[in-house]
């Protein structure tokens, strides 16, 4: 049986095209594929980090939905005010961040061993064990990670929704001398 040149070219295109179809959702990458843990390692995210001043502050949250078809609309919104804290504490030796961070996600443990109010951030583990795709010493697939940048660590801190709490611990005397967090 033989086969025309048209409908082998035909053939051929066909199949070129299915294949590339296909092959377009596959999700090639050489990259070293590292968990949000590991990638995070420098950053100075984990671990005890010594407290400074805290304090409330006030923020405007808004939405705004609208929709329009031909000569019909409507518009919805809501403004509402959170109250944040705002606490300076420190990643690494002789760095100290400003963060702002919902008041809700502020947890006090009384731990009379400790001389200093210090804060430890827990996120969320599966998160953390899950694959970040490391590109190069620029920073990481799908946005900027924190490493030695503070302003970078700052803003990671303030927009992850992958923190869920900050820890303080805190012994009785200091606590005694922070009005703003929960007293027994």
């Amino acid at each position: 049986m033989k086969i025309s040149p048209r409908k082998y070219t035909w053939m051929v295109l066909i199949i070129a095209l299915l294949a590339s179809v296909f092959l377009s959702g596959c999700d090639v990458w050489y990259g070293v594929q590292l968990t949000n843990e590991q990638a995070l390692q420098e950053s100075g995210l984990f671990g005890e980090h010594q407290l400074g001043k805290i304090g409330p502050e006030t923020a405007l949250n808004g939405e705004l939905h609208g929709a329009y078809f031909l000569l019909g609309g409507a518009v919805d919104g809501s403004l509402s005010t959170d109250v944040n804290w705002v606490f300076s504490w420190s990643p690494r030796e002789n760095e100290y961040i400003y963060s702002s961070v919902p008041r809700s996600k502020f947890r006090t443990h009384v731990d009379e061993s400790n001389n200093n109010p210090v804060i430890v951030l827990e996120f969320d583990k599966d998160w953390l064990s899950s694959i970040t795709r490391y590109t190069n010493e620029e920073g990481y697939r799908g946005g900027p990670y924190p490493t030695q940048d503070l302003e970078t660590t700052n803003n990671f801190i303030e927009g992850s929704d992958n923190l869920i709490h900050v820890d303080i611990y805190i012994n009785s005397e200091d606590l005694k001398n922070e009005p703003l967090l929960p007293q027994p």
